[in-house]
């Protein structure tokens, strides 16, 4: 069981949403989940659907607002909620720019379900109160 209650995930793939939800309810299915398909949709939710989300889950390209745009725009106010930036990119300069704009952790998203569900349980079971870092592949 995770100590997560409600996490949201930002990502405009409609396979990435459907895998990490299905991870998502094998790992614990008590879990309550919110999907975005971009930044601003998730900024709309985050004013409009409450409680706040314990841990965020955020693709970095996206249409309309990036997920560092969104960083950008959600932490001068919700400095306290956890990001992982869930990503295909395994540039190094995305990573960077990721951490440097307030993501907790950066974890590239893995091609299997399995590993889906493994990276998913791992990041969920995270202590986040410690430095911004990379979550072992």
């Amino acid at each position: 069981m995770s100590q997560h209650q409600k996490i949201m995930l930002v990502d405009d793939d409609a396979d990435d949403l459907l895998f990490f939800f299905e991870a998502l309810r094998e790992i614990d299915p008590a879990l309550v989940c919110a999907f975005a398909n971009h930044g601003a949709e998730a900024i709309d939710l985050l004013e409009k659907v409450p409680p706040l989300p314990s841990l965020i889950f955020l693709d970095l390209n996206m249409p309309r607002m990036s997920g560092i745009e969104f960083l950008e725009k959600i932490r001068p106010t919700h400095k306290t909620i956890p990001v992982v930036m869930y990503t295909t990119s395994n540039n190094p300069e995305d990573e960077k720019r990721a951490l440097a704009a307030g993501a907790n952790h950066f974890l590239i998203k893995p091609t299997n379900f399995e590993n889906i569900k493994a990276q998913l349980k791992n990041a969920l079971e995270m202590d986040f109160s410690g430095s911004a870092t990379k979550i072992p592949q």
